[in-house]
Parts: C-alpha cells; structure tokens; sequence
C-alpha cells in the first residue's frame, strides 16, 4: 500500500469520525441540557453545551453532511467488488444505528460508546477490504488492458539514471553529426525526425555543438497510458555551452554561441508488463538476453531474436519536447 493510499484513507476516517462524534455530542448535550441548568445554580464548572437554534450546531450538522456526501463520492469511485461494496454499506448502517442509540439516550452507558466504536472499526476494516479486493480487480485488469504502470522507487530511480545517460547519448551523437547510438533505442518515428534535423543541419553546411555539457536536474515529470503504451514523461534540465560550427572551416557561426539551462522532456514507452532493465537498449546490448547489438538501426536480436524496440522487455524513446 503506497503511502498516498494510506493518507487518503486516515482522513476518510478523520472525516468519519468527525461527522459521527460531533452530531453525538451535539445531541447528547440537548438531551442533557435540562439537568445542566439544574445544576448550573449549584456549581460554576457545568461546560457550555451547543444549543439546536445556534449557528455552531447548524455549522457541525452541514459539515456533517458534507463529510458524508464526500466519503459517499469517494467510495462510488472505489467500490468494484459487490461484496466490498455491501460490507462498507452494512458497516456504515452500524455506526449509523449507535449513533441514534447514542443520540436518543439521556443516560449514557459504556456499551453506547461501545457499539459506536465497533462500527467505526468494521467501517476501517471494510475500506481494507475494499482496497485489497479493488487492488487485485484493477492489477489484473491493468496487465490485461496495457495500463500497468511502474510505481516503486528502485524502478524509477533505474530510470531516472539511464534516461540521464541517453539524454547525454543523444547530445553527443547529435554534436557529432551522426546517429549510430541513438538509433538503438529510439522509436522510428522519432528517429526519422531526428534524421531530418541531422540532414537539415548538413545541407545548411553547420554543426550544433554541446561543451561542458552535464545534467543538472532529472525527474519524472507525468505517467500515461496512451496508444495502449505506458508513457514516462523525464524532464531533463541540462546545462552547456551550446554554437555553431560551420563543417567545412570548422569555425564558429558568428552569435550562435549560447551558455546557460535548457529544459527538454524525454518520453519513454514500454508495453505493459515490462519492467526497467537495469541494462538494455541505451547501453547498446539486448534487454533480453543481453547480447551487444551491432548495426544501426537493427530491428531483432542476433542471438534471442527479440524484437529490440517493442517495448516489450525495454522503455524505447519515443519523443522529445519542449516546456513552453
């Protein structure tokens, strides 16, 4: 259970708390509220009880209701198993009969707070129910609807540090005029675009130049399920010297030079089901079976006959944007 679900979950059950303790203590002082007064000429420690007419009950009541109205949105998106669904809806009719048990009485016994609490907790385990039986329903249906995507730390981490080096792969290569690495783990379209600005920079007879370049911030920036891929989206600040060089003197255009941050988004793809390789495609070797690949644009493996950029044991780079 990741840490965001079990911060939505302890403040479902603040919020129910709240809507079932402060409408009982509301009640509970009305029906109290006689032999307080009694008592008041006799002592000067009674606590102020809250009055049906104020505003501070009017208050409590309608957060009450909305509290309500809130858990009852939350679980509509949740409940996907019709038993999860019945335990959450008889749990919630418990605590709410204690709490009119507890509302109507002007005595207060031990077992009224009891029965109370006993609902509060079926209501805590029936929310565990529900997101263990939730929680299997949707993992199978991801896997079977190529939605899975990665959420653990050591998975990210992985990704983070070869995105960085195929970031660095990719400003080298294009530095040098030339494809040869980066071909091996791009998709076809992105390479072909890549292709286009290399012959565009060669036909114009320059040469776009990268020095000092380093990354200085990497971080997983949106995950996405789209075209039936799972979408990585890798923001990548880098920084470098970055000109011109005209291919025939080797000199530097004249005001092409620039120094500073650039920002670039790196997409990478993967079908659902594959994990990170911890060595792969950026590396240059299969993600399968881990044999070097030679050859440019190779599709399959020599050895495993892998389809290399399938998504399917590897993330493939499929695009490159822009922050606006």
């Amino acid at each position: 259970m990741s840490n965001i679900l079990k911060i939505q979950i302890s403040i479902l059950i603040l919020i129910l708390c709240f809507s079932i303790f402060l409408p009982s203590y509301s009640f509970a002082a009305e029906g109290d509220n006689k032999s307080v007064v009694n008592q008041s000429s006799e002592t000067n420690n009674a606590t102020p009880k809250i009055s049906k007419d104020s505003n501070t009950y009017k208050i409590l009541v309608g957060l009450s209701i909305i509290s309500g109205l809130i858990v009852i949105f939350v679980l509509r998106n949740m409940i996907l198993s019709i038993f999860a669904y019945l335990f959450v809806i008889s749990s919630f009719i418990w605590t709410i009969y204690s709490g009119i048990l507890l509302f109507g009485k002007k005595d207060l016994e031990l077992l009224d707070f009891a029965s109370l609490g006993s609902g509060i907790l079926l209501i805590i385990i029936s929310f565990i129910v529900l997101h263990l039986v939730t929680g299997s329903t949707s993992g199978s249906s991801m896997r079977n609807t190529d939605s899975e995507i990665p959420s653990s730390k050591s998975e990210f981490d992985l990704l983070l540090k070869r995105a960085k080096m195929a970031f660095i792969t990719m400003k080298n290569e294009v530095s040098r005029g030339k494809l040869d690495k980066t071909a091996v783990f791009t998709s076809d379209e992105l390479y072909e675009q890549l292709c286009i600005s290399i012959d565009g920079m060669k036909a114009e007879k320059y040469q776009l130049c990268f020095d000092d370049l380093r990354v200085k911030k990497i971080t997983v920036k949106k995950k996405a399920v789209e075209n039936h891929m799972n979408n990585i989206y890798i923001e990548v600040i880098g920084s470098a010297t970055r000109y011109k060089t005209d291919t025939e003197t080797k000199n530097i255009i004249e005001g092409s030079q620039a120094s500073g941050d650039f920002t670039e988004i790196l997409c990478f793809s993967r079908k659902a089901g594959c994990k990170v390789a911890s060595k792969g495609l950026i590396e240059g070797v299969c993600p399968r079976c881990g044999t070097p690949i030679k050859g440019n644009r190779i599709n399959t493996c020599n050895k495993c006959k892998n389809e290399l950029r399938s998504g399917e044991f590897d993330v493939v780079l499929t695009s490159i944007s822009y922050p606006d």
